[in-house]
């Protein structure tokens, strides 16, 4: 067993599974641009001898997106482009792998966490879970993820998800093909390295040789074509306008945990 030197991502080898876990439950794995880099230090790490990567979040949500306390004012103008700049890169990586990408989603999957799971070949999750870009509504444009959204749920679904800002279920996302899997919330875990050994049993080059067919045929990722750069561009353009900056302040303050008082 080998493990990435992180707090902040966890990543382990078990039974030719590279697990990778987000582990910042008490913040609902919220991403920052830390955080970012080691989930792509760990993805860059894949092992070898890997046949599928699992990836998962600690707590009681898989992710929330970005961090909103850190894309505060000024200065949070350089976090938010350092989060859209680590999570095309990461996207990006979970795409060209030369092997299964198995994600499992409890709670919510939001913004950069709905991200995450568009280039995955299984996502288990349960019903009431939650899935969304609300960052449309925070002056922030998805549009980083969305040739991969757009390749895994069809061009017309993507764009409403995108556009509307809203949230929609598990079973919305089944229908949708966001998610392949929905279980009871209590059996996500179980049912999503079930999944994985079942990708990580298959021949391994029959697996290798249908990932590089499946790569062929999505020219928004192709580097030649610039469709994901040019997305990335799109994010990066609207990232510190004053509106922007406004709506994160107030996201926020209606989200951030209030001080105790004594009484």
């Amino acid at each position: 067993m080998s493990a990435a030197p992180s707090t902040l991502i966890r990543a382990s080898m078990h039974d030719e599974v590279w697990h990778i876990t987000l582990a910042r439950p008490q913040q609902r794995n919220a991403l920052t641009p830390e955080m970012i880099g080691d989930l792509l230090t760990a993805l860059r790490g894949t092992p070898a001898q890997a046949r599928v990567v699992l990836l998962d979040g600690e707590g009681k949500v898989f992710c929330a997106g970005f961090d909103l306390e850190r894309c505060q004012g000024e200065a949070g103008i350089n976090v938010v482009k350092q989060l859209l700049i680590g999570l095309h890169e990461c996207v990006q990586m979970m795409a060209h792998l030369m092997i299964p990408v198995v994600v499992c989603v409890q709670g919510a999957a939001i913004a950069g966490g709905c991200a995450l799971i568009t280039e995955a070949d299984a996502v288990i999750s349960h019903s009431e879970a939650q899935f969304g870009y609300p960052a449309a509504r925070l002056g922030l444009s998805p549009a980083v993820s969305a040739p991969t959204l757009a390749q895994h749920i069809g061009m017309g679904p993507a764009r409403t998800l995108q556009l509307d800002g809203g949230l929609v279920s598990g079973s919305r996302a089944l229908e949708v093909n966001l998610v392949t899997h929905l279980t009871d919330r209590e059996a996500i875990s179980a049912l999503g390295l079930s999944v994985a050994q079942g990708f990580a049993n298959k021949p391994r080059e029959a697996t290798r040789s249908t990932r590089q067919l499946v790569q062929s045929l999505a020219p928004m990722l192709s580097s030649k074509s610039g469709m994901g750069r040019g997305a990335l561009e799109a994010s990066l353009a609207g990232a510190g306008t004053p509106e922007q900056l406004t709506l994160l302040a107030q996201a926020w303050a209606a989200t951030r945990p209030k001080p105790s008082q004594n009484i």
